[in-house]
């Protein structure tokens, strides 16, 4: 009997944009467009700027571009910078798998990509590839059970995710792509810590998955072989080891049939789609009721328990170098990096 890796591998191998239809078409050009835009913006934030600093003084090899950064590096390096820069600002796309696909795959894609001068059909089909792939094994986990156990689904899903996206634009053939997605599963990693004392580690996450997504699909494609049962297997799977609530025939329900990349969504507001809902709803309050803001005590959200966890701490802003936004010589840089658009 084929395992759930195996048959998510074939899937990414042998996907075709002939499969594609128009509308999934158009709506991946939107998901692309959206998360470049927010990359863009996302550069130009402290913690994107660290990364993209770091990487800087790693160099290597010329092979992709960190966004307005005037600097070309090895497509693992700047994935991870790509990534970062995406999920910067939390306005990029999301599945109700809580994840948010696109800061994960698009900086492998567009890396890759890059890389090896690929053209605009290749990449919309790696990108399915990889929300599809990322997307489905979320779901399988039990998103709301990893939540609840302090994982950041966004990280410990993005490397497969990644690896598919990445693996699909080097020609990994299916079992060349088990092992990827095998060793992609092994590096996966993201802990929901960060809001205990407002950490910047949320943006790491998906850059960080992206980067090792990338790097597994190119070892895979030299030979180096991962664990291709690396989501069912008993001891050490990725599903069972992250989450009670594991429902594997998720990762494979209609695969190649029904593409569940396509309800993915461009949000309205810059915070968690979780909050979406309630956001509308004061909306909705204040444009049918007059409300005097001075009169407002608190304002009660009933929701799920999972979305309390996420969004109901108390926030603790992280200070950081008021140089990355105040110094005239970053303004500068800034401004001089947009004129260019590099």
């Amino acid at each position: 009997m084929e395992g759930v890796t195996q048959a998510l591998a074939r899937f990414a191998a042998g996907l075709r944009f002939g499969d594609l239809n128009s509308s999934l078409i158009k709506q991946f050009k939107r998901y692309l467009l959206d998360g470049i835009g927010c990359g863009l913006h996302g550069s130009s934030l402290p913690w994107s700027q660290m990364v993209s600093q770091f990487i800087k003084e790693q160099g290597g090899m010329e092979e992709s571009t960190l966004w307005l950064q005037r600097f070309k590096g090895p497509s693992p390096n700047v994935s991870l910078g790509l990534g970062v820069m995406i999920h910067g600002f939390d306005f990029d796309d999301y599945h109700r798998a809580k994840i948010h696909p696109g800061a994960a795959v698009i900086p492998a894609a567009m890396a890759v990509g890059e890389r090896l001068g690929a053209d605009g059909k290749s990449l919309l089909t790696a990108m399915v590839a990889g929300y599809e792939v990322m997307i489905r094994i979320s779901l399988a986990t039990g998103p709301n059970a990893s939540r609840l156990k302090g994982w950041h689904l966004t990280g410990t899903t993005g490397t497969f995710g990644a690896a598919a996206a990445a693996g699909k634009l080097l020609g990994l053939d299916e079992d060349q792509m088990a092992s990827a997605l095998g060793m992609a599963g092994t590096q996966s990693s993201g802990l929901w810590a960060f809001t205990a004392d407002g950490a910047m580690s949320k943006r790491f996450h998906p850059g960080r998955s992206s980067q090792s997504g990338v790097m597994s699909a190119l070892l895979s494609q030299k030979g180096f072989r991962g664990p291709t049962q690396i989501l069912e297997a008993e001891d050490g799977g990725f599903c069972r080891a992250t989450s009670d609530r594991v429902d594997l025939s998720l990762a494979t329900k209609d695969l190649a049939r029904e593409f569940f990349c396509a309800d993915v969504g461009i949000k309205p507001y810059a915070c968690c789609a979780s909050s979406h809902s309630a956001i509308d709803a004061i909306w909705q309050i204040a444009e049918s009721v007059k409300v005097d803001p001075e009169n407002v005590e608190k304002i009660a959200v009933k929701t799920a328990r999972g979305v309390k966890v996420q969004c109901g701490f108390e926030y603790k802003p992280l200070k950081y170098p008021n140089e990355f936004f105040s110094s005239p010589q970053r303004r500068r840089e800034r401004r001089e990096d947009r004129s260019g658009l590099k």
